[in-house]
């Protein structure tokens, strides 16, 4: 009994214990359920999945529970993952009439189509939901969403082939990283991130932090990018700033920013040197008093093309384009029409550096759910865009992609989107493989001052097509590197011109045959580097975009560019004289090439002349085959070699007196040697009769000046009789004249003013002998081949 009487007391303690234990669990749970349904309400799901899912823990096996996890899943980027509860809840009988619409929205997202419209066609059929206080879908949403599944069917059956990969966790985080933009020559890379650390240190009502900018870089594509960092200087505000558009050269940065004075508007900021100006907000044109969300720029900088959901549009968020005016305002804004917009969202807008080829993102067009990638050019004839095309899966899917941004060669790209191997919330994603066939060259590389230590320089670069004579692209170095990006289109004759305050001007030519399969290379010039030069005495440049039909001697029309260049100098520098020199390859006799370097050379003067620039400010010459610019063993070599160079000879003055070598005061723009330089001789042997390559160029009409450029011949000439004691020469000067007599004087002059010269150089008179050579046709007195004087062997 006593044993008995101890006992009862225990029971009913541990009675009464699970009562209270069993209470108390009853008040957590409401208390949950309540906390849940209150998140769930205010739209705050991550909060409120994450109860559900103490409750499901509670309470395992529970429909409500595993419905609410479904939908807290599905109404955020992680709907995918909502499948396994809305299934879970119907196998659990969860008594929803809309549990059906669930099950069809998360087996669409997941790809299982054939599921997802068994699913749909149920809601269709259904008079249910029309019973319920508020509908949750249309018929018509339903007929769209299995008119997306038979979209989506045919892409992945019809799969392009890519490999797409995530971007990895060097630029991926556990937070939100999007809307990746990145240079041409795919060096920069810019794109937004939710990480921890931003700018302003806020967390949004779902305690995510707000968005920020970041940068990341690498040397070429085969390095791996650079660890990312916030971009600083007023880039990030602490509100949303996010990446929109890149310019293809990296020197124009597309912002967009919301909060603090900004309702979702767009923001310019421009690259100095290594720093990133202010951002700006684009005009009104653009920024309106509704959303503005995404933009980017053509490759010529001309034309915007940005994202709005102001009135007057298809419906939803459309995309228009607008024109840049000499002011740098952007003006003209129009919609791109109903071939690019639809009654859904059209969205991040980035035309291809081709300057023909948009891509966008949209929820209308044949689309496979969520925001599908469309591709649109512009048709050549109308100007107009044509019908836009999926990008296809798997680059599209049935969830959102979004800020698609594709390299010049179309074999590689980068989007925002989440996919089953995030890192845990949207992520930037890659691909790899053709998407359609860009006819996009890419040119980079680095502008220095010869004369400054090869110091970067700040350089305009101008690109024009050679046979419409019309400039397609303008660029500017970067001054605190050097470096330029230019893009060019396949099937062209181009030139690229570089030119600088106070230099001369830099030219190349670059032929793009149809043919030619899309590479990215640094450029065709000799080395990666240009070498700007001052206007200096004895500074040449090559013209490369100077053309003639094989074997003759007219100037083709594709050159005028290039020598309208050359004149608009020499206007610019009205004391400038030049050497036009024509030079050949090998090929044939020297003979022949030596006439006809000689007839090129003045081919150009002629040109010159008529564009008002006057004869006695330029010396053609024909030099032949006697300067190559490099051997000439194969046809790309000889092509090099077959050209023509301008020289700097002088600075002109009104007294041409002196026969001193001439030391002028120094402008800021024009530099004037103040050492005769002698040209090696490589030649020790010489046969009576011989014409020594010297050649001597006087102005018209003129005997008593000797240029720098042709005292540097003369020496040339010293040096020969230096090395040659007993060798005599004969100096024929040439001459025009309106009479015999006129003509003879002024080369008798020419030429006893050069043994003059000798002789003051302490050479004996009776070494030389004169004669002459004259001319009185009706020829212009400016030809070169009568002003000038030439050397010849008598005996030795």
């Amino acid at each position: 009994m006593r044993d008995n009487f101890f006992l009862l007391p225990i029971a009913l303690i541990i009675i009464l214990k699970g009562s209270i234990c069993l209470a108390q669990e009853k008040i957590s749970v409401k208390k949950l359920e309540s906390e849940a349904s209150a998140y769930f309400s205010q739209k705050l799901y991550d909060k409120a999945r994450k109860i559900y899912f103490k409750l499901d823990s509670i309470t395992p096996n529970n429909p409500l529970y595993n419905f609410q996890i479904g939908m807290c899943l599905y109404n955020t980027i992680y709907i995918n993952k909502s499948l396994f509860y809305f299934q879970k809840a119907k196998d659990l009988n969860y008594p929803s009439h809309f549990i059906d619409f669930y099950l069809a929205r998360s087996s669409h997202i997941n790809h299982k189509f054939d599921d997802a419209i068994s699913y749909y066609t149920k809601c269709q059929a259904s008079t249910e939901f029309t019973k319920e206080k508020e509908a949750i879908f249309t018929k018509e949403e339903i007929a769209k969403y299995i008119a997306q599944c038979n979209t989506g069917k045919k892409l992945v059956k019809d799969s392009i082939k890519v490999v797409v990969s995530n971007l990895g966790l060097i630029i991926n985080s556990k937070y939100s990283d999007n809307s990746p933009v990145i240079s041409a020559d795919e060096t920069e890379l810019i794109f937004t991130s939710r990480r921890q650390g931003s700018t302003g240190r806020l967390l949004d009502a779902e305690e995510k932090f707000y968005e920020d900018i970041y940068y990341s870089s690498r040397k070429n594509k085969a390095e791996p990018w650079s660890e990312p960092v916030k971009m600083e200087n007023g880039i990030n505000s602490n509100y949303h700033d996010a990446s929109i558009g890149l310019s293809p050269d990296g020197q124009e940065l597309y912002i967009y920013r919301d909060g603090e004075g900004h309702n979702g508007d767009i923001l310019v900021s421009y690259l100095k040197g290594n720093t990133w100006t202010l951002p700006v907000k684009l005009n009104e044109a653009i920024n309106s008093t509704s959303w503005e969300s995404s933009a980017c720029v053509s490759p010529d900088k001309k034309t915007l093309f940005f994202s709005s959901d102001r009135p007057g549009g298809f419906g939803g968020s459309d995309i228009y384009m607008a024109e840049r005016d000499d002011l740098n305002n952007w003006i003209k804004v129009k919609n791109l029409g109903p071939n690019i917009n639809t009654a859904e969202d059209e969205d991040a807008p980035y035309m291809h550096p081709d300057g023909r080829t948009l891509f966008f993102s949209s929820r209308g067009h044949e689309n496979m759910g969520g925001y599908d990638i469309f591709m649109a050019t512009i048709d050549k004839n109308s100007n107009l865009f044509n019908k836009p095309e999926n990008i296809g899966y798997p680059i599209s899917t049935a969830d959102d992609d979004i800020f698609f941004n594709c390299a010049t060669d179309g074999k590689t790209g980068y989007f925002s989107s989440f996919r089953n191997d995030s890192y845990g919330d949207k992520d930037i994603y890659t691909y790899k493989g053709e998407i359609f066939k860009s006819g996009v060259y890419v040119l980079n590389g680095n502008v220095y001052d010869s004369e400054q230590n090869n110091r970067p320089m700040d350089a305009l670069v101008r690109i024009v097509d050679l046979e419409t004579q019309k400039e397609i692209g303008t660029y500017r170095t970067n001054p605190e590197t050097g470096k330029f990006i230019a893009l060019f289109e396949y099937g062209k004759n181009y030139s690229i011109d570089i030119e600088a305050q106070g230099k001369l001007f830099f030219s190349e030519n670059i032929n793009i045959p149809d043919e030619t399969k899309l590479k990215e290379i640094s450029h065709n010039f000799n080395s990666k580097d240009i070498y700007l030069k001052n206007i200096l005495i004895g500074n040449k440049l090559i013209l490369r975009n100077v053309f003639y039909d094989y074997n003759k001697t007219e100037i083709k029309k594709e050159s005028t560019y290039e020598l309208d260049k050359v004149v608009k100098m020499l206007k610019e520098h009205p004391k400038l004289i030049i050497e036009v020199g024509g030079h050949t390859d090998s090929v044939g006799s020297k003979q022949f090439n030596q006439k006809l370097s000689e007839k090129r050379a003045e081919a150009v003067l002629e040109y010159l002349e008529t564009k008002g620039i006057t004869d006695d400010r330029i010396i053609a010459v024909g030099y032949g085959e006697s300067q190559p610019y490099i051997d000439n063993d194969t046809e790309n070599n000889r092509k090099l070699n077959r050209r023509t160079e301008l020289e700097i000879v002088e600075v002109n003055k009104d007294n041409f007196l002196n026969t001193e070598l001439l030391n002028p005061t120094v402008n800021t723009d024009v530099v004037v040697e103040n050492e005769v330089k002698i040209e090696p001789q490589e030649k020790t042997s010489y046969s009576e009769g011989e014409q020594l390559t010297q050649k001597v160029h006087f102005l018209v009409n003129n005997y008593d000046h000797i240029t720098p450029y042709s005292e540097k011949k003369l020496h040339a000439v010293m040096e020969i009789l230096q090395n040659n004691a007993t060798m005599r020469i004969k100096i024929i000067g040439y001459a025009h004249g309106s009479s015999d007599t006129e003509a003879k004087n002024l080369a008798e002059n020419r030429s006893k003013r050069l043994v003059e010269y000798f002789v003051s150089k302490g050479f004996e008179q009776n070494r030389f002998e004169t004669g002459t050579a004259i001319d009185v046709s009706t020829e212009k007195t400016g030809n070169l081949q009568f002003r000038k004087a030439e050397f010849y062997v008598i005996n030795k």
